[in-house]
């Protein structure tokens, strides 16, 4: 338990605390009880402490108590040498031994008064240091929320999760769709290799249109060769075939062009529509977060100056002095001013 809180200056009230671990509150007190705006402050206390402490050392016949006068007698006949050489407490000692004790004990009932007045502000002071803004929202403010009643939503980036055409087509064609797919992509392909200025068939076209109807001789050592080179397929069908090729090629392409146009304009929908509402996720989260740090540090504001406001409060009170303790303070005190 904190004793004491001040929601209003000049007010003493207790509200319970369960925060606190079991070190803090083993030697906790209600402080509240040592303390009120009129009384000693801290350097009296201690200078009247001290002056009890002096006055208790006054009272030194409870050290050690006696009751024998001890007499020596020289029996050699040197009178001189005759004489008292311990004596016991005196009539006046005897009766005062009640009065005594109970001064003794009023003395150290003081000094503990003082002592125990000190520790508890002590007490008090290191729990207002160690007191955490969240405990002080909970106990003073009454709030246990610290989002104050905002729900954070949670990221999943699952939920905003963009996707390949690769992963578009597997999620979303049919298997005659996807295969007609592959199939107009790998037919561009292979058709688009093959007929190219520089493809396969393209490159045998040309050397068959130069070297067509033509001959050569190829001369050794031990005879001369005449070659001929002749189309094995006629040029026109050659050239017509080719021809074809190219149409195919391009009919194909155009064909998964409007496949491959749809997919991409899928995808980017889909993705674009993920980025919007994540987007729209970010922009809820933050306002969200941007309210919440605002009333943070509203209250956080408030509880430092709070913690502020309490340790001053706690070093202005004064310590009271019990009427049971009133005789005796007077006492000490008169003696102390005595002997200034």
């Amino acid at each position: 338990m904190i004793s004491g809180i001040n929601k209003n200056s000049g007010y003493l009230f207790k509200i319970k605390i369960n925060h606190l671990k079991k070190e803090d509150m083993r030697n906790f007190q209600d402080y509240t009880k040592f303390f009120d705006t009129k009384g000693l402050t801290s350097t009296s206390a201690n200078y009247i402490s001290n002056m009890a402490k002096e006055l208790v050392k006054t009272l030194n016949i409870f050290d050690k108590i006696s009751f024998e006068n001890v007499f020596i007698e020289d029996f050699s006949g040197n009178k001189g040498n005759n004489r008292q050489i311990q004596t016991g407490i005196s009539k006046d000692e005897f009766d005062g031994l009640e009065k005594n004790l109970e001064t003794k004990a009023k003395l150290n009932s003081l000094i503990s008064w003082f002592r125990e007045a000190i520790k508890a502000r002590e007490n008090q002071m290191k729990a207002i240091e160690k007191y955490t803004y969240k405990n002080w929202m909970a106990d003073v403010k009454g709030i246990e929320d610290l989002n104050f009643g905002e729900v954070l939503p949670g990221y999943d980036s699952k939920n905003f999760k963009r996707i390949t055409e690769e992963e578009y087509i597997e999620q979303n064609f049919s298997v005659k769709e996807m295969n007609r797919y592959f199939y107009l992509q790998n037919m561009c392909s292979t058709l688009g290799k093959f007929v190219h200025p520089n493809g396969v068939y393209a490159t045998a076209k040309e050397e068959i249109s130069k070297k067509d109807k033509t001959s050569y001789i190829k001369e050794t050592q031990s005879s001369n060769i005449l070659y001929t080179v002749t189309a094995s397929i006629p040029m026109e069908e050659i050239e017509n075939k080719f021809f074809y090729l190219q149409d195919k090629q391009r009919e194909y392409q155009k064909q998964f062009n409007e496949m491959k146009f749809a997919v991409e304009k899928a995808v980017t929908k889909y993705n674009d529509e993920m980025e919007a509402a994540e987007h729209v996720f970010e922009t809820e989260y933050n306002e969200i977060q941007t309210r919440i740090a605002a009333k943070t540090s509203q209250y956080k504001k408030e509880f430092f100056q709070w913690k502020v406001d309490e340790m001053n409060r706690l070093r202005s009170l004064k310590i009271i002095i019990p009427n049971e303790l009133t005789d005796i303070y007077e006492y000490v005190n008169s003696y102390g001013k005595r002997y200034k």
